[in-house]
């Protein structure tokens, strides 16, 4: 059984080596733990490891803060990056590679990014999982959780043939893999019938029959200039994974308003706040009413630990503050959790579920849309005719025994 780094390193003592062998153990543990991201921080008497499991931040070690700052010059000569330079942000990228996780060997893409503290140079990595990229590529929606009227829904969002879609949800709430996942299918279903092309940065994995491309916000080739590059290039579907000021918008809405399916990922809380989104980067509302076709928001929610999961009561007091996203909140009797195991770590929690907040772009709201309503008109609007808002979804979700009451309010807080 082995592991590499898919990049040239020799270890330049025994020092090195040492350090080297525990960066390979670190990144190990942290795959064989499902983390998405390891933190390497420094503070003032002693550095910490940590990982990010199922959104949660857990202490895994604690070191001197001498050794922290020797382990990461190592991980950083690994990944080619300037092993002296701890006083400016630097960002690396290493390929790593092991046969110990089961099931033969594979690679992970890890994304590498230091930042300069008073008490030292930090370093996050970002784990991207081959495992978690093959499931979205497959173009498959229900392999997101996805289902019935939701399925639906965005199933018809999606297929329109022109306008504009947006995915929404802060940083990490999965909205990436939905769109991922919405351009598979796409591409699966229009067999190369149809010129599909993103604007990310960066790409994190690559779909077959998609055009992707690396823009530099802060560089030449930006957001605007890549669109507007693109647009003499014949495009039917254009995903732009960040719209980062109104000359990008501005051009965004016009392709939607000319016979371009235009999706963007915005980081907005909820649908109502992706609108008021598009009114304050400029767009007019009477134009974002022409081409709207729907808006996808969601959230990451922890699931429930199957090995320590089990029945609780619920009080009276607990059913009174979910009583307006209940249909028969009377009937409620009990809710679930996990107890904690050593399989969940003694979290209770186990792996993660997307619960999604979706408003199709249907007359009614298009017209409410053009007479550029305030942020809390439109969410009592929306609410009132009948599509489930994120908290309704997520609590739907903790009464099927899908993830606890706690874990859904939590995440669902707009």
């Amino acid at each position: 059984m082995t592991n590499s780094m898919i990049h040239p390193f020799t270890p330049a003592d025994e020092e090195e080596k040492l350090a080297y062998e525990l960066w390979t153990r670190i990144a190990l543990d942290a795959i064989t733990e499902r983390s998405s991201d390891i933190h390497f921080e420094p503070f003032r008497f002693e550095s910490h490891i940590r990982y990010r499991v199922d959104g949660v931040l857990q202490v895994i070690s604690r070191q001197t803060n001498d050794s922290l700052q020797a382990l990461l010059r190592v991980i950083k000569k690994s990944a080619g990056m300037n092993p002296d330079g701890s006083d400016i942000p630097q960002t690396g990228k290493i390929l790593f590679s092991s046969d110990k996780t089961g099931g033969g060997e594979k690679t992970w893409d890890i994304r590498l990014s230091t930042f300069p503290t008073i008490f030292g140079e930090k370093l996050v990595c970002r784990v991207l999982d081959p495992g978690s990229g093959a499931s979205v590529l497959k173009g498959d929606l229900s392999l997101l959780g996805l289902e019935g009227r939701d399925l639906e829904l965005i199933t018809g969002i999606i297929n329109k043939p022109y306008g504009m879609v947006a995915f929404c949800g802060p940083t990490g709430s999965g909205k990436t893999s939905t769109v991922y996942a919405a351009l598979s299918l796409l591409a699966k279903q229009t067999e190369n019938r149809c010129h599909i092309v993103t604007l990310e940065e960066p790409v994190e994995f690559t779909i077959d029959g998609v055009v992707q491309s690396n823009v530099d916000s802060e560089g030449d080739f930006n957001y605007y200039r890549a669109l507007k590059a693109l647009m003499r290039q014949d495009p039917d579907i254009i995903f732009l994974a960040g719209v980062p000021d109104r000359d990008t918008a501005s051009m965004a809405l016009q392709a939607a308003l000319t016979g371009h399916l235009i999706m963007l990922q915005l980081n907005s809380s909820d649908t109502a706040y992706a609108i008021h989104s598009m009114f304050e980067m400029g767009m007019e509302p009477y134009l974002v009413s022409m081409c709207i076709e729907g808006i996808i928001s969601q959230r990451l929610f922890r699931k429930i630990c199957p090995d320590c999961k089990q029945k609780v009561s619920i009080s009276r007091e607990v059913i009174d503050r979910i009583r307006e996203d209940v249909e028969n909140p009377d009937s409620v009797t009990h809710v679930w959790r996990g107890a904690g195991c050593e399989k969940c770590r003694g979290t209770g929690y186990r792996g993660r579920m997307a619960v999604y907040e979706i408003l199709p772009g249907t007359v009614e709201i298009r017209e409410f849309i053009a007479k550029k309503p305030g942020l809390a008109e439109m969410r009592e609007k929306f609410k009132s005719l009948g599509y489930p808002t994120l908290r309704k979804a997520a609590i739907k979700k903790a009464l099927n025994g899908e993830t606890t009451l706690e874990e859904a309010i939590r995440c669902a807080c707009v």
